[in-house]
């Protein structure tokens, strides 16, 4: 048997006015002291924000920017043995992501209570009512830790190539390789009687 649950929060951060919410399956009844409750908050703990970047270098990019967390408590009920997928939809202005790159450059970043941390198949869903744009994430482990966040390409160390060729080529010199046979033997006949 599952049973769907469903939780909304708005809050005033850095960012402005945003809002997130969940919806998540249990696997069954809960305890009758089981609760879900959840928080918004600017910024992610040390260990979250840690925990994000390893999941964005796990995709070949950098965390640019933390948008703000949308942090999930649970009391008596475990991910996966009693909450099952949860899709998770978080709100920012227009003004926030497009000045970070953009649509392409959101997403949802999770930091699971096992201390595993994935960034969630994210996708832009429209405006909601305050105009903000909505991104949406399913995560298949359940509920923890959510920090929407502004991704960007790993930058690759690339060595720089010689601004002049190794073996310059028209300045009265060519590599001895490309010598003809013939000519080789004289410069070298010139070079021992010269000695």
């Amino acid at each position: 048997m599952e049973v769907t649950g469903w939780f909304s929060a708005k809050a005033r951060t850095g960012p402005g006015m945003v809002s997130a919410s969940f919806d998540a399956e249990l696997t069954g009844l809960p305890p009758e002291d089981a609760t879900i409750a959840a928080s918004i908050s600017e910024k992610p703990d040390s260990r979250a924000q840690a925990a994000f970047e390893r999941a964005a270098a796990w995709k070949g990019q950098q965390i640019e920017s933390v948008a703000y967390t949308l942090q999930v408590h649970k009391t008596h009920l475990e991910d996966i043995k009693d909450v099952g997928q949860a899709t998770v939809s978080m709100s920012i202005a227009p003004s926030w992501a497009l000045n970070r790159g953009g649509i392409t450059n959101m997403k949802i970043a999770r930091y699971a209570d096992d201390g595993s941390s994935q960034l969630l198949d994210t996708q832009f869903t429209g405006l909601d009512s305050s105009q903000n744009m909505v991104f949406v994430g399913t995560s298949s482990g359940g509920l923890s830790i959510f920090a929407l966040v502004a991704v960007k390409n790993s930058q690759v160390a690339i060595a720089p190539l010689p601004s002049r060729p190794i073996f310059p080529s028209g300045e009265g010199t060519a590599p001895l390789a490309i010598l003809p046979p013939l000519l080789l033997f004289v410069a070298l006949t010139v070079i021992r009687r010269q000695s």
